[in-house]
């Protein structure tokens, strides 16, 4: 990091202006005039078939997803939405709220969030002062929404895609200079004020971060946290004006979420993510899963400390870290800075410098600019500035003061936002962020605006006064400390003044401690003198008579766990995890600790349900983490047709169900893998390993119990086109009819000892590279990070909810290769009465031959015959857009034939023919090969 300045030498007034010219501001095309879903129109032309959005298995093309959003505004137009017209949206991360956000767009209306995790006071507030005739929302959230004369849209009522028949949006006559959001902020006079963002500043943003970030380079980017906070804007807008694909994660489980969505290894154009989460995550992924997993993080909503950068630095070397520095007022980010590889700082890393058609200034309290070197206040200005405050023109007057520097500058705009943030230059022409010159604060990315806390405090019926201070806790963090004065120290529990706060205020705003004063110290001019007040008590004492100790040996054990974590001395099981200093990010760190001390796979959301010792405890009690769950999961009911068994074998299986249409039930048959037989393939234990009869067992005794029939298909990928071909003779066995397997670059043949050798080169190769020890203990702990995670899909293209545990996504592929290859290499196919379809790779895998037969092996093996149809890619790449559409369009075809002919024709014909009412697959067999 640079070294502290010296004082530097004064230069005249007009070397400044230079100064201002040469670094503070940067030109750029981009179409000016344009509004942002005009953008995604153009795009959503440009590749109609490519997934635009990916939100747990539901998929949607830019065509599906320009259709679904123009449909809504056609409807919002008719309830009087257009230009400058504000309106709410309160819709769970998934498909329906980009669906919502563009609708509302292209009806040219501005979105307002609606946070469903918001107090109703909140809320109530926010509706109220954005006047918004509509609000977008789903049924299941309605009742947490307050009582108002807004109308209430549900977009998760509205028709199918088949019913979707707008090829366009309306005509709204909306411009660049109309409103395209309205975020709402913390507010230091007491409410909450709305930042009004126009399409030109979106779109001036947008368009630099897809140049400068190479959107275009990756597939596209997740977004994990709330539209409330314009920190998602980049990844939830930016991938859509290149054709690239918005994965949007649940919001249950946190960060969870994201470290198994960067575990897939996707390799996303970027990751938007603050500090705090991003140092957290490191804590959640090995080295080997933090390799490439994004082209590049973008790192925001506060100081990035050089630290939090050195894990991706050491195992990531080729994903970039930018800092972007940017207010909500000036749409995003105004200003960063990209790291150098190899480059380290020992403290906080630079803000940087402008981005496109934006000027940075650092001006002294007379408005004019400071030498470099020198303290002075960050005022911006440019396209990307803010309209103002919502209804706050005494606000907007004072923070959006007149530039006085248009003459020298032509290009530069005619307002400044005055940021209260305190940087200066380094000698390289780069920012420096040095503070605050006021008390607002940011925590873990939030900003906020103690006085907006004070207020409310200040309305409890037995508080006199409140003051709200930054302060460390026990980490070095910062958190909120609240003093409070009142009668006899203000009496009030600090149980009720957390709880009075929880109704008024969002959750990031509540201070994790509370110390109680008869009266507050004073300046002479009488004022609050803040730093007379005494240091907040870090171990935060529960009220009187509500200790309670821990009574069992798993209260005890977790009491200690606690404690260590939240660095206190006293933590009874009855205490609130979040009432004694905790917080999202300690919950992360709290959980992993209780998983490896208990051998449980707890996860985010079980821990916010039970946050008390007591609560946990007794859901450790009941959980029983080494039996593995053994489920079907229906993807979509279908209408009547016969089931599609998908086995759980891959990833890709789930998106391709997603795609295709038609009568038939989409199922998958979920069996995770036993523990017992992880351990033995990491141990080398062949001995323990299982057959491939031993492994479709489970899935047949599912289907079987399913009830679905008589007759089924079955679908397999890679390894898993044997296992389909062992149940069809299991089910066969067992009574019930395969009517047709389908395969996906499948081999049977695993050529045996050239593909067993394969396998050990690539073993041999990571030795020599890392050692043997490193290896096996690298897969062991991958092990025991993966084999019980569960992972979540939120939807299927029915809107019907699933959750799956993707046994071979969670096992490392060492160890996935060893059980499979082991069950092959011992299994003698045979003949299944069945039909066969086999979707082949048309390009080679790894440069590796597979020419036995054209058929990899399937060419006897399905006496109703096998149709070997090619597909463009790879082995992996069959699954990526845009082969995967091209995929789906050939199993589509596969299954209109199948609904057409019947399916397995053979054997219904030869059951007629000798008026068979029982049978055996044996004798079937035999009796086709005598005729």
């Amino acid at each position: 990091m640079q070294e502290t300045l010296s004082e530097p030498p004064p230069i005249t007034l007009t070397e400044r202006h230079k100064l201002i010219v040469e670094w503070n501001r940067t030109q750029a095309e981009y179409p000016r005039e344009a509004c942002f879903h005009q953008l995604f129109e153009a795009q959503a032309e440009r590749s109609p078939e490519a997934i635009a959005v990916d939100s747990g298995g539901l998929r949607l093309t830019y065509r599906e997803l320009d259709a679904r959003a123009n449909r809504l505004a056609h409807g919002l137009r008719g309830f009087g939405v257009g230009p400058d017209v504000l309106v709410g949206v309160c819709v769970e991360p998934t498909v329906e709220m980009l669906v919502s956000l563009l609708g509302i767009l292209k009806a040219g209306g501005a979105y307002v969030p609606l946070d469903a995790a918001y107090p109703q006071e909140r809320l109530h507030f926010m509706i109220e002062d954005a006047a918004m005739p509509v609000i977008v929302t789903q049924r299941k959230l309605i009742a947490g929404l307050p009582p108002s004369a807004a109308r209430l849209v549900c977009i998760d009522e509205s028709p199918n895609d088949e019913m979707v028949s707008t090829r366009s949006g309306p005509v709204t006559g909306v411009s660049a200079d109309h409103l395209a959001y309205v975020i709402y902020t913390s507010g230091s006079t007491g409410r909450p004020k709305g930042v009004m963002i126009p399409h030109r500043g979106l779109v001036n943003y947008l368009t630099w971060a897809v140049a400068a970030y190479d959107l275009a380079g990756g597939a596209g980017a997740p977004v994990h946290s709330s539209i409330s906070f314009d920190l998602t804007i980049t990844g939830l807008f930016a991938p859509l004006l290149v054709g690239r694909c918005v994965f949007i994660l649940s919001a249950e489980r946190g960060l969870e979420t994201l470290a198994h969505s960067l575990r897939q290894k996707k390799k996303f154009s970027l990751l938007k993510i603050t500090p705090a989460h991003l140092e957290l995550l490191s804590r959640q992924l090995s080295p080997a899963e933090a390799e490439d997993c994004a082209r590049a993080f973008i790192v925001g909503g506060e100081a990035l400390p050089g630290e939090s950068i050195r894990f991706w630095q050491e195992n990531s070397p080729d994903t970039v870290v930018v800092n972007e520095y940017g207010p909500t007022e000036t749409v995003v980010g105004c200003c960063v800075y990209s790291v150098e590889r190899g480059e380290r700082f020992s403290g906080a890393i630079p803000i940087g410098r402008p981005i496109a058609n934006t000027q940075l200034y650092v001006l002294d309290a007379e408005m004019q600019p400071v030498p470099v070197g020198a303290k002075g206040e960050l005022f911006i200005g440019g396209d990307g500035l803010a309209r103002g405050y919502l209804n706050r023109p005494e606000i907007t007057a004072r923070s959006f003061v007149s530039n006085p520097f248009v003459a020298e500058d032509p290009n530069a705009s005619a307002k400044l936002y005055r940021t209260g943030d305190l940087v200066r230059y380094l000698p390289d022409g780069n920012l420096e962020f040095l503070g605050r010159i006021d008390h607002q604060v940011k925590i873990r990315g939030y900003r906020i605006e103690p006085g907006e806390v004070e207020s409310v405090l200040a309305s409890h019926p037995e508080v006199q006064g409140a003051v709200v201070l930054a302060c460390d806790d026990r980490f070095g963090e910062k958190q909120l400390a609240a003093y409070v004065a009142g009668p006899e120290g203000c009496g009030v529990a600090v149980a009720a003044l957390r709880e009075f706060l929880q109704q008024r205020l969002p959750d990031y705003m509540i201070p994790a401690v509370f110390v109680r004063l008869s009266k507050f110290p004073l300046t002479a001019n009488g004022k609050v003198d803040r730093t007379a007040l005494p240091p907040p008590d870090l171990e935060p004492a529960p009220d009187q008579g509500q200790h309670v100790a821990p009574g069992t040996e798993i209260e005890i054990k977790l009491v200690g766990i606690w404690q260590e974590v939240l660095q206190l001395k006293r933590v009874g099981s009855g205490d609130n995890f979040f009432d004694i200093g905790g917080h999202s990010l300690l919950a992360v760190r709290l959980l992993s600790q209780i998983n490896h001390a208990f051998g449980t796979q707890l996860d985010v959301l079980t821990f916010y349900q039970n946050p008390t010792i007591r609560e946990l405890a007794g859901n450790l009690q009941t959980e029983q983490p080494e039996k593995p769950r053994v489920k079907l999961i229906t993807v979509r009911e279908g209408n009547g047709g016969r089931p599609i068994f998908f086995l759980n074998t891959g990833l890709e299986l789930f998106s391709l169900a997603s795609q295709l249409e038609g009568e038939e039930p989409f199922i998958v048959s979920d069996v995770p893998w036993a523990p017992e037989i992880l351990e033995s393939s990491v141990r080398l234990d062949l001995a323990k390993l299982p057959t491939l009869e031993e492994l479709a067992a489970p899935h047949t005794a599912l289907i079987l119990e399913s009830g679905r029939g008589k007759s089924c298909f079955l679908a397999g990928y890679s390894y898993g086109g044997p296992l389909a071909l062992e149940i069809a003779h299991q089910l066969w066995r067992r009574g019930m009819v395969v009517d047709a397997v389908f395969l996906f670059d499948s081999d049977i043949k695993i050529s045996g000892w050239r593909k067993f050798k394969y396998w050990m080169a690539r073993q041999l190769d990571r030795v020599r590279r890392h050692g043997l020890n490193r290896q096996l203990q690298s897969a062991q702990e991958r092990l025991r990070q993966g084999k019980r995670r569960r992972m979540s899909l939120a939807q299927a293209r029915s809107n019907a909810p699933f959750a799956v545990h993707l046994a071979s996504g969670d096992v490392p592929w060492e160890v996935f290769d060893r059980i499979w290859l082991h069950a092959l290499r011992r299994y003698t196919p045979r003949p299944v009465a069945a039909r066969g379809f086999l979707f082949r790779a048309k390009q080679p895998t790894y440069g590796e031959k597979r020419d036995y037969d054209g058929c990899l092996g399937w060419s006897r093996l399905f006496d109703g015959g096998l149709e070997v149809i090619e597909v463009p890619g790879d082995h992996w790449t069959m699954w990526k857009e845009p082969n995967a559409a091209a995929l789906g369009q050939m199993v589509q075809r596969s299954l209109v034939t199948l609904r057409r002919t019947g399916g397995n024709l053979l054997f219904r014909a030869t059951l007629a023919l000798v008026g068979l009412s029982q049978f055996s697959e044996d004798s079937f067999v035999n009796f086709v090969q005598t005729c």
